[in-house]
């Protein structure tokens, strides 16, 4: 929480950069599909090597949410805006049905 305040001047200080935002909100996108690829993981074989693996990424993606809307908040371009918040959803899907199949799981 104490970063936040950080980044977001940083990100501030970024906004006249189009080629940074171009770039980051694409590697954000490319991020995020590795969550729905661990969720993946984890369905398909729950006891292997790669869904123990892959579930340590799931857990932080809650955070790589709050840190992909923050930076959407910021982005300058329309485009970089929809792919930074199209990435906190990706994230938060991922999260969402791992914990869903979790609690399917225990029932």
């Amino acid at each position: 929480m104490a970063a936040i305040p950080a980044t977001g001047a940083a990100l501030f200080f970024l906004r006249p950069h189009a080629g940074f935002w171009r770039g980051y909100s694409i590697a954000a996108l490319v991020f995020a599909l590795t969550s729905l690829a661990a969720f993946l993981m984890v369905v398909i074989d729950p006891r292997s090597l790669m869904a123990g693996l892959a579930f340590p990424r799931i857990l932080v993606a809650p955070l790589f949410t709050l840190a992909f809307l923050l930076s959407g908040g910021f982005a300058p371009a329309r485009a970089a805006r929809i792919k930074l918040f199209a990435a906190a959803a990706t994230e938060i899907t991922g999260f969402l049905c791992w914990v869903a199949t979790c609690l399917l799981r225990n029932f």
